[in-house]
C-alpha cells in the first residue's frame, strides 16, 4: 500500500452576506516548500525522491518511499557528496540526498582542432605552422589559406629527435613534433643478414628503391616504433626529393633472428632538394647525417 503524508492546506475563500467566508472549491490550492500548486498539480517532494500531489480538499500527499544513498547520472553511479563535470564537461555536478544538482552556467562549446581544444574567439595557429586560425561560435574553425612551402630549417640542428625499428624505418623529427623526416628501405637489414655483409649504398634522388620524405603537421613521431597506440598523428603536408644523393650504410651488430635482425644504420644526404606533392615549392638540404641508429628490431 502507498504511504501518503497529508502535510497542509491552503484554501482562500469570500465573505458572504451573513459575514462568513465561503470556501470556493474550484480555487483550492497548496503551499509546499514556499510555493502555490493547483489542485491535482503534482511535483517533487524535497528529498528528491518522492513525489507529491496537491488534493482536491488542498492538502498535500506524498509518497514515503525510502531514498537510496546513490545518484544515477550519464550512466555513471555516485555516492552521496561526490562531484563530477556534467554531460558537456561544462558544468559541475554533486550527488546530494535530493538527487543530482549541477550549476547551471552558460556553457561555451569552443572548438576541437586537430587534437587541441580551443574556446570561442580564440585565434591559434594553422597546423601548417604558418597560417592563422580562428575559432567561431557554433564549434566552427576558419582559418587564412597563405600558401606555406616547407619551413627555413637547419635539419643537423633542428631534426634531433631519432626513432629507428623495423627493416627498415628510421625518423629525425624536431623537438616540438612537427617535422619529421623518415626513410624506408624495405628488407635491407635481413637481407644483409642472409648475405653475411654490411653493404653500403649510394641512391640518386629520387629512386624507387627507397622512401625518403619530410612531413609537416603534429605529433609526428607519437607512434614511431611503438607496440601500442599512443595518439593520432595529424600529417599536414608530405615533401619528396627531386634531386640530391642519400648514402646507406648498414652494419650487422649480432645475430639474426626470426623476429630481429640487429643492424645500425648510416644515412648522409648531400644536395637534397625536397617539393611539396602536388606544390611548387621546394626546399634544398646541403648535408646532413644520421650515424648509427638502431633498426631491425621490431616493436611488440
Amino acid at each position: 500500500m502507498k504511504q501518503v503524508l497529508l502535510i497542509g492546506m491552503l484554501a482562500f475563500g469570500v465573505m458572504g452576506a451573513s459575514g462568513c467566508v465561503i470556501t470556493l472549491e474550484d480555487d483550492m490550492q497548496c503551499e509546499y516548500g514556499k510555493l502555490v500548486y493547483d489542485k491535482g498539480d503534482t511535483f517533487p517532494s524535497h528529498d528528491g525522491c518522492n513525489t507529491c500531489k496537491c488534493d482536491a480538499d488542498g492538502t498535500v500527499a506524498c509518497t514515503l518511499m525510502d531514498c537510496a544513498d546513490t545518484c544515477e547520472y550519464n550512466g555513471t553511479t555516485y555516492q552521496i557528496g561526490d562531484t563530477f563535470m556534467d554531460a558537456e564537461d561544462c558544468n559541475e555536478c554533486t550527488c546530494t540526498e535530493y538527487g543530482v544538482s549541477c550549476t547551471d552556467q552558460d556553457c561555451d562549446p569552443g572548438c576541437m582542432y586537430y587534437g587541441e581544444f580551443y574556446v570561442t574567439g580564440a585565434q591559434f595557429p594553422s597546423i601548417d605552422s604558418c597560417n592563422t586560425c580562428e575559432c567561431y561560435v557554433g564549434g566552427g574553425v576558419a582559418c587564412t589559406e597563405i600558401y606555406c612551402p616547407l619551413p627555413a630549417m637547419n635539419f643537423e640542428d633542428e631534426l634531433t629527435q631519432i626513432d629507428g625499428c623495423s627493416d627498415i624505418f628510421v625518423a629525425a623529427s624536431n623537438s616540438d613534433d612537427t617535422t619529421s623526416l623518415i626513410f624506408k628501405y624495405t628488407g635491407a637489414a635481413s637481407k644483409a643478414h642472409s648475405d653475411g655483409t654490411d653493404p653500403s649504398f649510394t641512391f640518386s634522388l629520387p629512386d624507387d628503391e627507397v622512401e625518403l620524405f619530410v612531413q609537416i603537421g603534429r605529433n609526428l613521431s607519437i607512434n614511431n616504433c611503438n607496440d601500442v597506440d599512443m595518439g593520432t598523428s595529424y600529417i599536414v603536408k608530405n615533401f619528396k626529393p627531386i634531386s640530391g644523393t642519400l648514402e646507406v650504410t648498414l652494419t650487422r651488430t649480432g645475430e639474426a633472428q626470426p623476429w630481429d635482425y640487429p643492424t645500425d644504420i648510416d644515412l648522409v644526404l648531400t644536395d637534397v632538394v625536397f617539393q611539396e606533392d602536388g606544390g611548387l615549392y621546394t626546399r634544398a638540404v646541403d648535408s646532413f647525417e644520421l650515424n648509427d641508429v638502431a633498426v631491425g628490431w621490431f616493436p611488440g
